[in-house]
């Protein structure tokens, strides 16, 4: 099938390309390698009419640090590159990323180029999204570095050397001393035997290959699960050996109110963690003891020596996937402007992740990975182990030095506990039940008017999540209009619930928020407009639960001060990452993100069809689009298969249709067609206006029943797309295609 959907997939471009004058730039993703200085690199890169272009901020955060390090800057008034040399250069954390082709953007640069305070008008530049690429020898030959081409390897080589230390001068000669008298020559000793030579210095550490960081590493690092008071699992996280005693790494957070833990090695076998040596809360590590001897262990490396752009991997246990490796780079050695000096990384680092280990390229652990912005792209954070692994007090706990037991740790580290919730000035709100504290927990009963709003006020006292579930029996219209917001107290920072139909019939809201620090949280419940034009009063259920320690569960809708997303955004998030989890089929076409689901059915009368999804659109890198895909071969030999393409925003959707007739050769389509179609304006029964486009040999075909055919495929797609949101995307009915405004009585086909 890879085979057929890959013809299918070319013969859509060639429905939709526009023409491309003769004249214009032939563009494409280059397959050259890099290295600067020796240090193989990846990063963005085209090949623009036979020739190599670079990101300009890749090449200057690549050399800063060296002798031919330049800083870059942008004057928005006069649309000017200003490179100045000699200048560290300053990051703005998009370097090195690798993301989709954006080849179909370029155009040549028409930004002055200014270097060192000359414009340098005959150096070549293209943008492409909105970032300017340069040829390394136009560069090179203005800021001093050496491009060099292997062409076996098919290697770029960018040599910039760093600066040497000044030497002092030699000192002068002094005069030679006036000749002694030679004293008369002592009897010759007896020989004595020459003593052994040195044995030559071990070589210096070598750069492993990811296998080998694996099979070296991984058995040092190993999976924590936590327990509270009552013995129920509590956290998990991750941690790392230092010494073949016991002695290891984790984050202070990973063991946060944990009355006991476990730590499941990479074989299987479970060790109890006895206690803790020592700790820091504000840096977030403790070093620990885990019961047992003769284990594998990590050597610690030195965090000041990494440079961006360095190779790094991650080991650990994310979602309890334990000793899962990962790599990336190194983006920031020394973040320093996020409350403490982290290693910033595209290694990803996910939720259990918590207290693994952050590795070089020589196998040496030099950070204890720690957290993520999930509101980023490949923004990952470690801990330098610098100043973590402290030798002189693991060797007085080996001498007989005492632990902290784990009830001890929890306690030394309990959050400050509230007897009562501060004052809270609640004069605003019109409260059905009056001021309301809820435990964890807790359920209560309300009713939702149109002139007031129920506030509930609940401490958490660990970062966790909460998590709360609002029932009405009030009809769907007013279910929908209900709202449960979450927001930590005196910050307007919020989340906002999502619509939920319930597996037992109810309907109702559906709140997930994250909690990243602890205190006092406000959940409230109130109505929308509507209740102010009709008198209508709700009476609903809520149950309200947080959960301690999965800080990284994300929230329903909004990030706890950004924008709430629409639902149609979040439909499309919903079906992208099922997507992604689900997909059992790859497309083989470079250009997509080549993900899909497909599936397949033969009938009775040896028709057969396939139907599903493509995550990606050739024709449209760095858009975000899913394209339904509908497809029948018929017993006549005549075949047509058409693309519907969602989107996570606006109005207009994109459809193209091909048919086959019988005999024609796979690569000829006698009819091709496209059109847009409007979501709210569409209906199967007969608007969809269709026109035929790059039509080939179309006097036999009757263009009512292929027009009928495409409104089949169309409106099939629809339709099963729709079902797969209810039946597995969002079992219970949370989404589905009306969220993108398409109207699910309308996907029907009347019969010829």
């Amino acid at each position: 099938m890879k085979k057929r959907m890959s013809l299918l997939l070319c013969l859509l471009l060639a429905l939709t390309l526009l023409p491309v004058g003769a004249n214009a730039a032939k563009v494409v993703w280059s397959s050259q390698n890099l290295t600067v200085n020796g240090r193989p690199v990846e990063c963005e890169k085209y090949n623009i009419d036979g020739s190599n272009y670079f990101k300009l901020r890749d090449i200057a955060y690549l050399l800063s640090g060296t002798a031919c390090q330049f800083e870059v800057g942008y004057d928005t008034g006069t649309r000017t590159v200003t490179i100045t040399s000699g200048l560290p250069y300053t990051p703005t954390g998009e370097e090195l990323i690798v993301g989709m082709d954006k080849s179909s953007t370029a155009q040549p640069s028409t930004q002055s180029i200014v270097i060192n305070g000359v414009v340098h008008s005959e150096i070549s530049a293209y943008n492409l999204a909105n970032n300017n690429f340069f040829k390394l020898r136009d560069l090179g030959d203005v800021l001093g570095f050496t491009v060099d081409y292997d062409k076996p390897s098919n290697t770029a080589i960018i040599l910039s050397v760093s600066p040497a230390p000044a030497t002092a001068p030699e000192p002068s000669p002094e005069p030679a001393p006036e000749p002694t008298p030679e004293p008369a020559p002592e009897p010759t000793p007896e020989p004595t035997p020459e003593p052994a030579p040195e044995p030559a210095p071990e070589p210096a550490s070598r750069v492993l290959t990811s296998r080998e960081i694996f099979e070296k590493c991984a058995p040092a690092v190993f999976f924590i699960e936590t327990f509270d008071v009552s013995g129920e699992a509590y956290a998990t996280g991750s941690g790392f050996f230092i010494d073949a005693c016991g002695i290891a790494v984790t984050n202070h957070h990973v063991l946060k109110n944990a009355v006991s833990a476990t730590a499941t090695l990479m074989d299987g076998s479970v060790c109890p963690i006895a206690g803790v040596l020592y700790f820091d809360r504000e840096k977030d590590f403790a070093v620990i003891k885990v019961d047992g001897e003769g284990f594998e262990a990590l050597e610690a490396g030195d965090a000041s020596t990494l440079s961006g752009g360095d190779v790094c991997y991650a080991i650990g246990s994310p979602k309890g996937l334990q000793n899962t490796i990962s790599d990336g780079i190194i983006s920031n050695p020394s973040r320093t402007d996020l409350d403490r000096e982290l290693i910033q990384t595209t290694a990803p680092i996910s939720s259990g992740s918590s207290g693994g280990a952050l590795l070089n390229e020589f196998g040496e652990a030099v950070g204890v990975t720690t957290s993520s912005l999930v509101s980023g792209q490949n923004l990952n954070f470690a801990i330098p182990i610098n100043g973590i692994v402290d030798r002189e007090k693991i060797q007085a706990y080996k001498e007989g030095g005492a632990l902290r037991t784990l009830p001890q740790y929890a306690e030394d580290n309990a959050y400050l506990e509230y007897e009562t919730l501060p004052e809270i000035f609640v004069n605003e709100y019109y409260n059905t039940t009056g001021y309301l504290e809820l435990d964890n927990g807790d359920t209560v009963y309300g009713t939702a008017r149109g002139d007031g709003m129920d506030a509930y006020y609940v401490y958490c006292n660990a970062p966790g999540h909460i998590e709360a579930f609002l029932l009405t029996d009030a009809g769907t219209k007013y279910a929908r209009d209900l709202t449960v917001t979450a927001n930590k107290y005196l910050l307007n920072e919020y989340v906002i619930s999502d619509y939920t139909a319930y597996v037992d019939g109810y309907e109702g809201q559906y709140l997930s928020c994250a909690v990243p620090e602890p205190g006092v949280y406000v959940l409230s419940v109130f109505s929308y407009a509507l209740y102010e034009t009709e008198a209508v009063n709700a009476d609903y259920v809520l149950y309200y639960v947080f959960v301690p320690g999965e800080t990284a569960v994300p929230n329903t809708t909004g990030d706890m001060g950004g924008a709430p997303r629409s639902r149609q955004q979040q439909a499309f998030d919903a079906l992208k990452a099922w997507l992604q989890v689900n997909f059992n089929d790859t497309i083989d076409t470079p250009d997509q993100i080549n993900k899909a689901y497909f599936e397949e059915k033969t009938f009775d009368d040896g028709a057969s069809r396939e139907v599903g999804l493509i995550l990606g659109n050739e024709n449209q890198p760095g858009v975000e689009t899913i394209a339904l895909y509908y497809g029948y071969q018929y017993p006549d030999g005549s075949r047509d298969y058409s693309f519907l393409f969602l989107y996570p925003e606006g109005q207009s959707f994109y459809a193209s249709y091909v048919y086959c007739a019988a005999g024609a050769p796979p690569e000829t389509d006698s009819f091709r067609g496209t059109t847009h179609i409007l979501a709210p304006a569409y209906s199967g029964s007969g608007n969809l206006a269709f026109e035929e486009v790059d039509g080939v040999s179309v006097d036999s075909i009757d263009r009512a029943v292929m027009t009928h055919y495409a409104k089949l495929n169309f409106s099939s797609s629809l339709e099963f797309t729709h079902r797969l949101f209810r039946e597995s995307v969002q079992p219970g009915g949370a989404y589905g295609i009306s969220d993108f405004g398409f109207d699910p009585a309308a996907l029907d086909v009347p019969e010829l």
